[in-house]
């Protein structure tokens, strides 16, 4: 007969860990379970986007033949083409006739401009008679003062010379200076 023995054992057991196992296995399963759940998830959002997709898609051919049906579309399309084209010319064309009003601003009335050239990059060069060197300290400090005139700027004197009329003296001046070439451009 066998006899049970009925006394602890002082050696551990070797399965006596096998809690830790089953914590972990029991981890595992539910990890792969939720990695099931996710990729269950990807496939339904995946077919959801392409079942809007699609619906986009007919929606998109069915305007698109609505508007190839309109009676005039093709003049519609042209006249919009040259208005783009209208606004491309005249933002990009140099308005000189917005530079003389202000030039004329800030120029005396004894000052005459015997030449005038200017530049489209900002750059203006002037041969100005005045009756007096007065009245050519007058001028060139309009120029140089922010205050009065806010469209020209870095003023340089060429020459200065006096010269004789049959019945009067002047003096005669190059200068050059900076203009901002924004006044060059279309304004409504």
């Amino acid at each position: 007969m066998a006899q049970i023995n009925l006394l602890k054992q002082s050696k551990p057991s070797e399965f006596n860990n096998l809690g830790f196992f089953s914590v972990l296995s029991k981890l595992a399963l539910f990890g792969i379970f939720c990695l099931l759940a996710y990729y269950g998830w990807l496939i339904y959002k995946h077919r959801a986007t392409a079942n809007q997709t699609s619906t986009l898609e007919a929606a998109i051919v069915s305007q698109k033949q609505e508007l190839s049906e309109i009676k005039g579309r093709d003049e519609v399309l042209i006249r919009q083409a040259q208005v783009k084209e209208f606004d491309a010319l005249v933002s990009g064309h140099v308005y000189w006739s917005q530079l003389m009003p202000e030039l004329a601003k800030v120029t005396l009335k004894e000052a005459s401009y015997l030449s005038f050239k200017a530049v489209d990059v900002g750059t203006i060069s002037l041969a100005v008679q005045v009756p007096s060197i007065v009245e050519l300290e007058k001028f060139l400090l309009v120029f140089n003062s922010p205050k009065i005139n806010r469209y020209f700027t870095d003023l340089k004197v060429g020459g200065i010379s006096r010269v004789q009329d049959e019945q009067e003296s002047y003096v005669r001046v190059d200068v050059q200076f900076k203009y901002d070439p924004g006044l060059l451009k279309f304004k409504n």
